[in-house]
């Protein structure tokens, strides 16, 4: 089934010059009704919310909505709208913060998690000029496409091995198909398998707007994924259990319009 796909914004940082934002933290008791309770709050106080994180697992007692809020079009203060909110039966407690000059940067949350492991947020640009620049000081020959190759294929085999971990070795077998997404949920790319056959341990991938491509986009004449080819070998070395061969047959970096990678047994 093909889906819509939406950029997704991590609350990191609001710039609105001229606007009185603040940064709130709620903490609500993981009950039904209480996240509605305190949306209806800003509402009736004309409180504009911009951007934030709702955060309630299923075994916690508790649930954190962290957001982005713009008081510029309201008479309602900061600390008028947090004394409304702790006022709620269902809101253990409130936190806030105010920019200056319509500029907040997120300093309530640490770490950040995906999946619940710690984890660095990177833009893209900055991953690809770090890749880049392995290719500039090791030279266009072999040796830079081997290196990433084997960074990737070592990053493939250990994020396979912690799903493992965490989900279970049936479920990561009966999700297989499924847990491909996650290289679209990451910003990787727009991931679908083209074919699997895990008798003959091969597979088609096709990855629209690969992240290592796509600013290279048409502007060489040989394949160019090395990082994510070799994040692929060791992905699905896992999956079938031996070493594999990973061959980007189609590249956007030669003008294609995505990359496709052919997996195969190593003979």
């Amino acid at each position: 089934m093909e889906y819509n796909l939406y950029p997704k914004d991590i609350l990191e940082t609001e710039f609105r010059p001229g606007r009185r934002l603040a940064h709130f933290l709620i903490l609500l008791r993981n009950m039904p009704g209480s996240l509605e309770n305190a949306a209806a709050n800003a509402r009736e106080n004309q409180v504009k919310v911009l951007n934030g994180l709702y955060h309630a697992p299923s075994a916690s007692t508790d649930g954190l909505w962290s957001f982005f809020a713009d008081f510029t079009e309201t008479t309602t203060t900061p600390a008028d709208f947090a004394a409304k909110l702790k006022a709620l039966p269902s809101v253990g407690r409130v936190e806030f913060h105010e920019g200056n000059n319509g500029f907040l940067i997120d300093s309530f949350h640490f770490p950040p998690t995906v999946g619940g492991s710690p984890s660095v947020i990177i833009r893209r640009e900055t991953f690809c000029r770090l890749l880049d620049r392995v290719r500039e000081i090791l030279g266009p020959g072999p040796v830079a496409k081997v290196l990433l190759a084997e960074m990737g294929m070592s990053a493939g085999k250990f994020a396979y091995q912690c799903l493992k971990a965490t989900l279970g070795e049936a479920i990561v077998k009966e999700q297989f198909e499924q847990l491909t997404n996650l290289y679209t949920a990451a910003g990787w790319g727009v991931a679908k398998i083209l074919e699997i056959n895990y008798e003959s341990k091969h597979a088609v991938i096709r990855l629209g707007q690969n992240f290592e491509c796509q600013p290279h986009k048409g502007h060489g004449n040989e394949a160019y994924s090395h990082f994510v080819r070799g994040d692929l070998a060791g992905w699905f070395g896992e999956v079938f259990q031996t070493r594999i061969q990973c061959t980007e047959r189609r590249c956007v970096a030669k003008g294609d319009e995505f990359c496709e990678f052919s997996i195969e047994a190593l003979k």
